[in-house]
């Protein structure tokens, strides 16, 4: 009986310490991805963003888009616009943040030459969407996250 208690608890030890999981299926959380807006322009021409992405979370997420739209405007409310503007960086494509990383996107959004008549939109609250993946069980899973600017920061 001594020896299989024994037995038991070295299998027990063994098995607990072998884990296949070396960091690859940390957990994501889209709260771990924070929004700064660094610089802000805005003339009758055109609008100027400069937003800061870092990644606090424990999970490396990649291949990120970043995207940056303006709502229909609405007797009651608004509407998303599926007209979308990619905000850029000036780093090396694709971009791919590790825990504690961060990148800088700008965007600059032509309003008059573009939209004409710019009452249809909404220029003051502005939408955003991120979209990547992220490492989970050693494979790529998609994520996205999107909704005003304003919330996100």
């Amino acid at each position: 009986m001594k020896k299989l208690t024994i037995l038991i608890l070295a299998m027990s030890f063994v098995l607990s310490s072998c884990s296949t999981n070396r960091g690859e299926g940390t957990a994501f959380h889209d709260q771990d991805i924070h929004f700064k807006l660094l610089k802000s322009t805005s003339s009758e021409q055109k609008r100027t963003y400069e937003i800061e992405v870092t990644n606090t979370g424990k999970a490396t997420i990649g291949y990120i888009n970043f995207y940056l739209s303006y709502p229909f405007l609405q007797s009651n409310g608004a509407m998303e616009n599926p007209y979308k503007i990619e905000c850029i960086t000036n780093d090396i494509q694709p971009i791919i943040l590790k825990s504690g990383e961060k990148v800088v996107y700008r965007v600059s959004a032509p309003i008059t030459e573009v939209f004409g008549n710019k009452s249809l939109l909404d220029f003051t609250n502005p939408n955003i969407e991120l979209k990547g993946y992220v490492k989970v069980g050693g494979k790529d899973s998609p994520f996205g996250m999107s909704g005003n600017l304003e919330a996100f920061l």
